[in-house]
């Protein structure tokens, strides 16, 4: 063969190689191009999905490289497509390193398998896809039953090493060695909650995934929507390991938002979805928002709209959970004149979740969240107060002071606490609850937001048990001083 036509050959082939790095370069820049239009996802939204998937183009870049990057967590609301991106993810990852192994995990151990099958399809069938592959990676298309249930091997990797992909369903011990990147993939569901499942998910991802996943290269994907106020997903927000996207059917400039704008459907989807889910499983499952709007004391317009539960804990101020119970409805907590209050048993509670920022002796005042029942027994409003002091990550609990109820209350507290998981901050001084008096607020229940407003600007206002009152009777400034 004469000489020049081998040098063209070479020529050739190299060609194809640097056109095969550029798009790999591509990709490794936009996954939101790659899903699109070399795997074909078209039901992908800029709006929606483009800016996540951005972030997810510097933290992978950043991973392959060998740089030290945080696990990742989303969190998007039900039929948002989460699977179908963590999928394009996956095999972005492995046309740049297609020694990379996977695990991935999923509550459904078939629903963990169909993405399995489906990654090794893409990289057996798509023909776009496997021109970014290397040449000697690409399994053949002829082979039959490349990717099952068990898994598949990418051809001319260690077969002394662990398989390319292998699935698995959430709480099963993960078998035949570690992985590059484990994919935490809606591990918890319905039956997680109805068996009190909850538990040994937090002891698997201890004792398993958090140990199958490698320690020197090894990084966690997680994704799912939540289903009750204390699952794992709640844990991972709430830990510094985690790098966490919050995103809901309704936003309003890329955050949660009651009232904003309908995200990838139509506002009519969302609308029958209302009306076939409770209020708790809509909050939870399309909101990311464990507590349910009805179940609120106060319309959610006036909740700032900037925050989030990282946020909450951040920046100036703190945060506090203020509580004003009146139980027995008669101010005691013997019963003494039940009769003629009403039933015995019940409570009236008003719960705030507020950020206080204090600049001299003015303060500012931002609600963030909070709950009101008429009818709740006296363990179960303080059973409320823990939930919110752990949702907003906080141990400020502050009881009004109400004659000798305070103490009470107190006492009554500590002993609620720490079966919820709480232990909130103790006065040094007296070891009990830290309490705050009405005495500012000169006996006036139920203050509307200008009645504080004014107290606040003149500085005469100071903490006190009308604060989760105003809260809920009033309808001032949406984002108003306090």
């Amino acid at each position: 063969m004469p000489a020049g036509e081998v040098a063209l050959s070479n020529l050739v082939v190299g060609i194809k190689e640097k056109e095969r790095l550029k798009l790999v370069a591509r990709a490794s820049n936009s996954l939101y191009w790659f899903a699109t239009e070399i795997l074909g996802y078209d039901l992908l939204t800029r709006d929606f999905h483009l800016p996540m998937m951005d972030e997810m183009d510097v933290s992978d870049k950043a991973h392959l490289a060998g740089k030290p990057v945080k696990d990742d967590l989303d969190m998007w609301m039900r039929d948002g497509y989460k699977t179908t991106v963590y999928r394009a993810r996956a095999l972005r990852r492995l046309i740049a390193d297609p020694t990379t192994t996977f695990i991935w995990w999923h509550a459904v151990e078939d629903m963990a398998v169909e993405s399995g099958v489906s990654i090794g399809e893409q990289l057996q069938q798509n023909k776009e896809l496997r021109l970014l592959l290397p040449s000697e990676y690409r399994p053949s298309v002829s082979q039959r039953k490349f990717a099952t249930a068990n898994g598949f091997r990418l051809p001319h990797t260690d077969p002394k090493m662990p398989k390319t992909m292998r699935m698995y369903g959430s709480g099963s011990e993960a078998t035949g060695g570690k992985c590059v990147i484990g994919v935490l993939d809606d591990i918890i569901g319905h039956n997680t909650i109805e068996d009190s499942g909850m538990p040994k998910i937090r002891r698997w991802l201890g004792n398993t995934v958090s140990n199958v996943v490698r320690t020197d290269v090894g990084r966690k994907w997680a994704v799912g929507t939540h289903w009750d106020i204390d699952d794992v997903w709640m844990d991972m927000r709430k830990s510094p390991d985690w790098n966490v996207r919050i995103r809901s059917c309704y936003e309003l400039q890329g955050k949660p938002d009651w009232d904003g704008e309908p995200q990838v459907y139509a506002d009519k989807y969302f609308k029958k979805k209302r009306r076939e889910m409770t209020g708790y499983q809509f909050s939870c499952q399309m909101m990311n928002d464990p507590l349910p709007d009805e179940d609120r004391a106060w319309n959610q317009e006036l909740c700032e709209k900037t925050t989030t539960f990282v946020e909450a804990g951040k920046g100036n101020g703190e945060v506090f959970v203020l509580s004003d119970p009146a139980p027995r409805q008669v101010g005691s907590l013997s019963g003494i004149g039940e009769k003629a209050r009403g039933d015995a048993s019940k409570d009236f509670w008003a719960l705030a979740v507020v950020r206080i920022r204090v600049w001299g002796v003015i303060q500012q005042i931002i609600l963030l969240d909070g709950v009101a029942s008429r009818d709740w027994p006296t363990d179960q409003g303080l059973a409320a107060a823990c939930t919110l002091m752990k949702k907003w990550n906080t141990n400020k609990f502050f009881n009004e002071t109400y004659g000798g109820l305070g103490a009470d209350m107190s006492d009554r507290m500590l002993h609620i606490a720490p079966q919820n998981g709480v232990r909130p901050y103790l006065d040094t001084k007296t070891g009990r609850l830290p309490r705050f008096s009405d005495s500012h607020a000169s006996g006036a229940k139920n203050l509307r937001f200008e009645a504080l407003a004014d107290r606040a600007k003149r500085g005469e206002f100071l903490i006190c048990d009308s604060v989760p009152d105003a809260f809920l009777h009033g309808d001032g400034d949406k984002t108003g001083f306090l």
